[in-house]
């Protein structure tokens, strides 16, 4: 019997075997099948053990691809044996066949994420062997379903192949997704990126990730848009059980938690489009099955030689580490998945107990603008459940950001502990445009924790606000005798009258702070906002002035609301009103009075 260590060194030895080398295999001939040549001859088969589209046959009994040629597969088909794995071991003949597998699988994701209404499935097909069997599978299941013996309705397909533009051959791969279209009478949405030039992360992988899923959306909202009528739209991937197993453990040397441990999941909102579902059918099937599949089918793929570049950690795992690992402990990949499945559920069962925690503490939620909590509740919580609450919070306030990393989320959450005084301070920014503020105690109102958009007020305002790009573009804006102005998110009314017809100071007594008559001697009147060390002389303080940065203070106002607060300047350019506070002493209406201007603030004209 050998040790582990034994079972390792062979293991290894075995990987660093040249790719072509021949290996013994009882009943198994092997032999050399292809090189790549950077173009493929129209309509060419490929030769028997490969089945990339791009490939030929090796010329005169050559063991080696010519010299200069890029060396993108070298493939040995075992005749009339089926497949060999890369563990020795034969299919089980009593095995389901991979037809069946695929079918099962597309079957029962379907009816799962379509329940009984037809839909519309975009489909993602880069031209490689996985989405290629998907599309194959999808349009074999397609002919039937909706039929009595199909439990899968009637649905549409669309596929969708995005051009990364990072390969020499991408164009190939484009052209050859589009033919397979043609040859099979399926729509096909196209686009190609230059992510090389427009940098958004500094991770190419990652900048690739979100635009082909940009893509994807925008496929799909232009099928909805094209149907008004269309039930549903879903996206479909060809993520497998290899795929899992790898995003596993690069979530792991990341140091996600059980979020991210749970991998990939399926049905899931597709990232950067929370409104759509993104379905992987595939994700329960081995990549070995879908090798069956696609040889059994005839079919005809494209292969990606950055796929064999172990400088890129997921090739790494792929080809060296987990073959070490199935080698060492058989049964890895089947134990590295269950562990997936666990944190799924773990994950499911953590979110629905922090959602328990956020709903009593939440003050208000207004999705992708802010999310309001109680700060004193929140700050009595373990550091753990905090960071967990908080981190719900942004994800279902924010769905399309990205989330916080683990050291963002975690300073967040020791920022607002028990050990911190919950006076006002903000707002600090926590990444991807989003930004948290603390609001301090104003009675009957207790200290709030605001986590918002930047460029997003930290709390709505009580009445009327001029925002950044109104200050900017107008600043000041002369007011009419009469009319309805709207400006501010609300409609701005305004009237002229004489004096003698002013309904007296019981009127002015019962009005809305965010209503105000003037003495009319003022006018012309204009609406602004505040400027820096700008003071006024409040109506009952015999004349004396006070910063309206005091008046602010005294009335609660919060510092974020100040800089578009509205305010009535007169034609001297002082401050007539300042809007839902006070009337300045000068604008006072008294006996004097011939000539009254009326201004009142209403959510409607």
């Amino acid at each position: 019997m050998r040790s582990a260590t034994d079972r390792l060194a062979r293991a290894r030895d075995k990987r660093r075997a040249r790719p072509w080398q021949e290996r013994e295999a009882p009943q198994a001939t092997y032999r050399c099948a292809v090189y790549h040549t950077g173009a493929r001859p129209p309509k060419m088969r490929p030769p028997t053990g490969c089945r990339d589209a791009r490939h030929v046959p090796l010329r005169g009994g050559q063991r080696e691809p010519p010299e200069g040629a890029p060396p993108l597969c070298y493939t040995r088909a075992m005749q009339s044996q089926g497949e060999w794995k890369r563990t020795g071991q034969r299919d089980d003949p009593a095995a389901a066949s991979p037809e069946a597998v695929i079918g099962a699988a597309l079957e029962a994701a379907l009816r799962d994420a379509m329940g009984d209404a037809p839909a519309l499935l975009v489909v993602a097909v880069s031209g490689g062997m996985d989405s290629m069997v998907l599309a194959h599978a999808l349009h074999t299941l397609w002919r039937r379903a909706g039929s009595p013996a199909c439990p899968v309705p009637p649905f549409f397909i669309q596929l969708a192949h995005f051009d990364h533009g990072l390969r020499s051959t991408s164009a190939e791969d484009a052209q050859f997704v589009a033919e397979w279209a043609a040859d099979n009478r399926l729509k096909l949405s196209t686009a190609r990126w230059d992510g090389r030039a427009t940098p958004a992360t500094g991770s190419l992988e990652a900048d690739a990730r979100a635009a082909r899923y940009a893509f994807l959306a925008h496929v799909a909202r232009q099928a909805q848009a094209a149907d008004p009528d269309q039930p549903q739209v879903l996206v479909l991937t060809a993520h497998h059980t290899d795929d899992q197993t790898e995003t596993l453990l690069l979530n792991l040397l990341r140091g996600s938690g059980v979020a991210g441990l749970a991998a990939m999941r399926s049905p899931a909102p597709l990232p950067g489009a929370p409104d759509l579902q993104l379905v992987r059918p595939l994700l329960g099937v081995a990549r070995a099955t879908l090798q069956r599949y696609a040889e059994a089918a005839d079919l005809r793929w494209c292969s990606d030689e950055s796929n064999s570049d172990s400088a890129r950690t997921r090739n790494l795992l792929r080809h060296e580490l987990l073959p070490l690992l199935e080698a060492a402990h058989p049964g890895a990949r089947e134990r590295l998945l269950r562990t997936a499945r666990l944190m799924a559920d773990e994950a499911d069962r953590l979110e629905a107990h922090t959602a328990a925690q956020l709903a009593p503490i939440c003050v208000e939620q207004t999705p992708g603008v802010r999310v309001r909590l109680q700060a004193e509740p929140l700050a009595a919580l373990p550091h753990a459940e905090r960071r967990a609450l908080l981190r719900h919070a942004l994800l279902q306030s924010f769905p399309t950001h990205t989330a916080p990393d683990y050291e963002a989320a975690d300073a967040l959450a020791e920022a607002t502990g028990a050990g911190h005084a919950l006076h006002a301070h903000g707002p600090h920014p926590l990444g991807d445009g989003l930004g948290w503020t603390l609001l301090a105690a104003r009675p009957p109102a207790a200290a709030q924790l605001s986590l918002h958009r930047l460029d997003a007020l930290p709390l709505p305002p009580p009445g009327a606000w001029l925002d950044a790009e109104w200050r900017t573009k107008v600043g000041a804006l002369p007011l009419p005798a009469q009319g309805v102005l709207p400006v501010g998110g609300r409609w701005l009314h305004i009237k002229t009258l004489d004096a003698a017809r002013f309904p007296g100071r019981d009127v002015v007594a019962a009005d809305s702070r965010w209503n105000a008559w003037l003495d009319g001697v003022g006018a012309p009147f204009t609406l602004s906002t505040p400027a820096a060390g700008a003071r006024m002389a409040p109506m009952g303080m015999a004349g004396h002035t006070r910063t309206l940065g005091n008046l602010f203070t005294d009335a609660g106002v919060p510092p974020a609301l100040r800089p578009g607060w509205p305010l009535i300047l007169d034609a001297a350019g002082n401050v007539a009103w300042l809007c839902g506070m006070v009337v300045a002493q000068q604008a006072a209406v008294t006996s004097a009075t011939t000539q009254l201007f009326y201004l009142r603030w209403e959510t409607g004209a």
